[in-house]
């Protein structure tokens, strides 16, 4: 025996009382009065069916209920307009009668309708979509015939694959000497020009949107379809899966947003290790690591070859070259990896340069990784000259964190 269904709701509910005028003997009736209310007093608008989607049910119970009393209390308690494919539906095993057991509290309409169909057994997914002011319950096969195409521009989060960090680094032809062993620790560096910023490649981000978007809805390529072009997608599918990728382009973005890192960066040449310890104590007490590296420099105590602060993402790279011989040849590469929950940022460094070892030249590729504290700076001797202690000094800080 059914219990029946419930569906409780705050709103109170009240009862409408019809009342009928009766003529006065000898009297004739009142004639009909036209409707004089403006247009905007008159019937309102049908409420698409994105909003019905996110209406509020406190309390949805369902014991034993048949599917199709299910949809109209649905229909009963919030309005919406429901549209039940039942031919389709009963291919997967689903008829009106079907049973339904359901009790939960505070869920949208979209929730409370997701519930339902995933709970049902059907022998196949079911589904449903918008179609304006219209919800449309049916098998996820059916309705991939009901689709629409939008295009998503992606420009922030796509980028071309990138290789890993050591096969950017390591010349084929150059003999290399590793500085250390830290290479072997850093996993992926996502490398790019220095005006370009990271993201996932667009082949990847395209599996992403196909894995947890209702997989099983880009089995019909006639009718569900995602195409790139440069950086746009262009999606053909359901109204609901779209707004599944618009919450899964939405999570990735607050993502990224969330890895962003600024991090200053200067080389500094010095000619000898006594300047190289002016350097250090100069900027260990820095409030302004730019401006002190700029009065050095004015006082001819260091040359500064490159200052610059750089907004960027955890896994870019920030790419510094510079062509020549001597201590003037050199390719650096730094690659921001995460910052700790103490303000600790660690950034993988390789540099490629040369050497002036007795006066002859050597190539080689050095990597090592640095942890820049918020209330210091970091620096790291690239490339060495034959004066001890001097050469060209990398200087990495954190700005804002003094």
């Amino acid at each position: 025996m059914k219990t029946g269904i419930w569906l409780w709701s705050t709103m109170a509910m009240a009862a409408a009382t019809a009342v009928t005028l009766i003529p006065a003997a000898g009297q004739q009736a009142p004639a009909p009065q036209a409707d004089t209310r403006p247009a905007s007093m008159g019937a309102s608008a049908p409420v698409s069916a994105a909003v019905q989607l996110q209406k509020l049910l406190p309390r949805v119970t369902f014991n034993d209920a048949d599917l199709k009393d299910v949809f109209q209390s649905l229909r009963d308690q919030t309005g919406a307009s429901i549209h039940v494919r039942w031919n389709a539906l009963a291919a997967a095993g689903i008829t009106k009668n079907t049973v339904v057991t359901l009790e939960s509290n505070n869920v949208t309409l979209e929730q409370a309708l997701r519930l339902v169909l995933d709970g049902v057994g059907a022998s196949a997914a079911l589904d449903f979509t918008e179609d304006g002011n219209l919800i449309i319950v049916s098998t996820g096969d059916d309705l991939t015939t009901h689709t629409v195409i939008r295009r998503y521009d992606v420009q922030d989060l796509v980028r071309q694959s990138r290789p890993r960090l050591e096969e950017i680094l390591t010349p084929p032809s150059a003999p290399t000497t590793q500085g250390s062993n830290i290479a072997s620790n850093i996993d992926y560096c996502q490398a790019s020009n220095s005006d370009e910023e990271g993201g996932f490649p667009v082949e990847a981000l395209i599996n992403m949107i196909k894995s947890l978007c209702t997989p099983y809805s880009w089995n019909d390529p006639y009718h569900v379809q995602v195409a790139a072009y440069a950086n746009t997608l262009v999606i053909t599918q359901t109204a609901s899966n779209h707004k599944k990728i618009e919450h899964l382009l939405t999570l990735l973005r607050q993502q990224r947003e969330a890895s962003r890192l600024t991090l200053g960066v200067a080389i500094v040449k010095v000619p000898d290790g006594k300047s190289a310890a002016a350097l250090a104590a100069a900027l260990a007490g820095a409030k302004d690591i730019p401006a002190d590296l700029v009065a050095g420099a004015a006082d001819g105590k260091w040359v500064v070859e490159r200052c610059s602060v750089e907004d960027t993402f955890s896994g870019d790279r920030i790419r510094i070259a510079r062509s020549g011989t001597g201590l003037s040849g050199y390719d650096v590469l730094i690659c921001p990896q995460a910052r700790s929950p103490d303000g600790v940022l660690t950034a993988g460094v390789s540099v490629t340069g040369t050497w002036m070892e007795k006066t002859v030249s050597m190539a080689r590729t050095d990597t090592l990784r640095l942890q820049v504290k918020p209330a210091a700076m970091q620096t790291a001797t690239l490339l060495p000259s034959d004066a001890p202690g001097g050469g060209a000094i990398l200087v990495l800080w954190q700005p804002g964190s003094k």
